[in-house]
C-alpha cells in the first residue's frame, strides 16, 4: 500500500535564457499607395524677343518715314510690352539727319522717350512720345557714326499687329541716311 501523497514543495529558481532561434521568412510586401495631391503650377515665365538687323538700310532723297526692314515686334491682342532700341545711325554728311518713329496695331497706346548720342559724344533727349506714328529727330554727325538708344512701353487693344520702327531723312538729300546692320530691337511681354 502506499500512502498519501505528501505536500507541494517551494518553487525551484528559474532557468536560463534559451537560445533565440532562427528568423523566419519576410512577408509579402504590401499594395503601394495612391498618388499624392498635384501641386498648383507656377507663373508662366516671360522672355525677352530680340529682333537684330542683319544688314545696312537707307533711304535717300526722301523725307517720309518707311518701314524698317528689320526692326519690327508682333504683339498679339490684349497683350502688353516693354520695349528697348539699341539703333546705329550713319550719313555721309550731317545735312540729312534722323526722323524716326514707331507704329503700332490699332487701337494700342505708345509710350516712349530716345537718347541720341552723336558722332562727338553729344547727347540729346527726345522727350516722352505718347502717340503712335509721332515722328521725333535728330542732328546726325556727317561721316561718324551715331548711336540712338529708345524706351517704351505699347499696351495692345482687342487687335493683334506690330510695333514697328521707321525712319527717313528729316532734310532730304542725296546723301543716304543708314541704320546700320546690328542695331537691334528688345521686347517682353508682361
Amino acid at each position: 500500500m502506499t500512502g498519501a501523497t505528501g505536500a507541494t514543495g517551494a518553487a525551484g529558481a528559474a532557468g536560463g535564457t534559451g537560445l533565440t532561434g532562427a528568423t523566419g521568412a519576410t512577408g509579402a510586401a504590401g499594395a503601394a499607395g495612391g498618388t499624392g495631391l498635384t501641386g498648383a503650377a507656377g507663373a508662366a515665365g516671360n522672355s525677352a524677343t530680340l529682333v537684330r538687323k542683319t544688314t545696312d538700310e537707307g533711304v535717300a532723297s526722301s523725307i517720309t518715314v518707311q518701314d524698317d526692314d528689320a526692326l519690327a515686334l508682333s504683339i498679339g491682342a490684349n497683350e502688353v510690352w516693354e520695349f528697348e532700341a539699341y539703333v546705329i545711325v550713319t550719313a555721309a554728311t550731317s545735312t540729312p539727319d534722323f526722323k524716326f518713329d514707331f507704329t503700332t496695331p490699332s487701337g494700342a497706346t505708345i509710350n516712349w522717350t530716345a537718347a541720341f548720342v552723336d558722332g562727338t559724344s553729344a547727347a540729346v533727349q527726345s522727350g516722352l512720345v505718347e502717340a503712335s506714328a509721332t515722328s521725333r529727330s535728330f542732328d546726325v554727325t556727317g561721316a561718324a557714326i551715331d548711336i540712338m538708344l529708345v524706351k517704351g512701353i505699347v499696351v495692345n487693344s482687342t487687335t493683334a499687329g506690330t510695333l514697328q520702327f521707321r525712319f527717313a531723312q528729316n532734310t532730304s538729300d542725296a546723301n543716304a541716311i543708314t541704320v546700320k546692320a546690328n542695331s537691334f530691337i528688345k521686347g517682353m511681354k508682361f
